[in-house]
């Protein structure tokens, strides 16, 4: 999460962190404060409503440039959905999806699955599939 971001747009709306937090439906201004101070991150829907709030693109409250170079984990949070949320939609379960976007995996989801995952977050299935790749190169595997 983009830390220093979120403090720019809440501060040039003119909000506290305690009018955020009522905004958001968030427990006071102490889950704000933890989410400028780097020491907590919010729930992928939570994140979508503050983005909402603020009235920006929730990717503008990720530390994340351009939109091509999205991994799966951050098209599920801009999106706005939690891992089970994004399992479900695809027909897998939530402990594939975690190994997915984290990188940990053999074999490349199937072109039926990639489909699912790509009407659920919205994006062309040659995202997910490129999403998909960055993450395995992150881990030092060959895609």
């Amino acid at each position: 999460m983009d830390t220093g971001r979120l403090r720019e747009l809440r501060l040039g709306k003119g909000m506290s962190q305690h009018a955020l937090s009522l905004k958001v439906g968030v427990q006071g201004a102490a889950a704000i404060s933890a989410w400028e101070r780097g020491v907590a991150t919010p729930r992928p829907s939570t994140l979508f409503q503050v983005a909402k709030v603020l009235g920006v693109d929730p990717i503008e409250l990720l530390a994340v440039d351009g939109t091509e170079g999205r991994t799966l984990q951050e098209l599920r949070v801009v999106r706005g959905m939690t891992l089970r949320e994004l399992a479900s939609a695809a027909s897998t379960s939530p402990s594939t999806l975690r190994r997915w976007e984290s990188g940990d995996f053999v074999r490349v989801p199937g072109a039926d699955v990639v489909r699912a995952l790509a009407r659920a977050l919205d994006v062309a299935p040659a995202q997910v599939e490129a999403a998909l790749m960055r993450a395995r190169g992150a881990t030092g595997e060959r895609p």
